[in-house]
């Protein structure tokens, strides 16, 4: 069973698991992030949110692109949040990957409610170029954000 909390509580409890994480760990890489993004999607339930878009008042985004100046890679997956009043706020976690090695690699986002279920979503994120090229590469930082829509 899993835990309940307010939306202004979401960002502080990841960063308790992240660096809970990172204490068992020493360092993310693609396959922890992605594990650790659903392990807390599904035990982190959040108070509040609308009834009327059910499935999708809490989903995740997965989504990665080379940044302007062609130096980093984002790999993200984000968790946004439609509240009752139908406001939107989201929670994204992202991994920076230096981007020598595949600076021509193509902007991808997918969303977890796009399949019939979090198992078949994780499979096609595990079969994109941009998971491929970073699994067994070294994260040069991470960031946390938190914002409303």
């Amino acid at each position: 069973m899993g835990k309940k909390v307010w939306l202004k509580e979401i960002e502080d409890e990841y960063k308790s698991e992240i660096n809970k994480l990172l204490e068992s760990k020493n360092e993310f890489d693609a396959d922890s992030f992605i594990e650790f993004s659903i392990k807390l999607y599904d035990e982190i339930k959040v108070k509040g949110l609308s009834k009327d878009a059910e499935e999708e008042a809490d989903m995740l985004l997965f989504q990665y692109s080379i940044d302007e100046d062609d130096s980093q890679l984002h790999f993200n997956i984000t968790r946004q949040f439609i509240k009752q009043n139908e406001s939107m706020s989201q929670l994204s976690f992202t991994l920076y990957f230096d981007s020598g090695k595949f600076k021509e690699l193509k902007s991808y986002n997918s969303w977890n409610t796009d399949y019939p279920n979090n198992e078949d979503w994780v499979k096609n994120l595990k079969a994109t170029e941009g998971y491929n090229n970073v699994v067994s590469m070294p994260i040069v930082s991470y960031r946390l954000a938190f914002w409303q829509v």
